[in-house]
């Protein structure tokens, strides 16, 4: 899917000396990125430049290449202009992409207590 997408919430943080030693500091931006360093030289903010198609394959190949320098447990979430959500998400050395969906607090809770009850019997 190609298409206009925007970050909509952002909680990544990438080993900016690394990937500047391994890859390129550049990569990001020849990708179609911007970003922020903290002051601990971290990547910590990082938005998909809005100009651009947005492809989730393709984004999903430049988060693997990105991969040993981002911290486990990072996340970053996209809305589409066509109202879908995606996210990537980062743990135990893989990335992964999925469809997002809203969900209200009591179906959560809802939900929530019938993986307790499957887990309890």
């Amino acid at each position: 899917m190609s298409y206009s997408a925007r970050v909509i919430e952002n909680h990544l943080k990438i080993d900016y000396e690394g990937l500047s030693k391994n890859i390129s500091s550049d990569f990001i931006v020849e990708h179609g990125w911007i970003y922020e360093l903290d002051s601990y030289r971290n990547i910590t903010n990082i938005q998909w430049n809005t100009g651009a198609n947005f492809y989730i394959d393709r984004s999903l190949l430049f988060f693997k290449k990105l991969l040993p320098y981002i911290k486990a447990g990072s996340y970053i979430y996209f809305n589409g202009e066509d109202g879908n959500n995606y996210g990537f998400f980062f743990e135990d050395g893989t990335v992964t992409a999925e469809a997002l969906y809203l969900v209200r607090e009591k179906d959560y809770e809802l939900l929530q207590k019938i993986q307790r009850q499957r887990t309890d019997h």
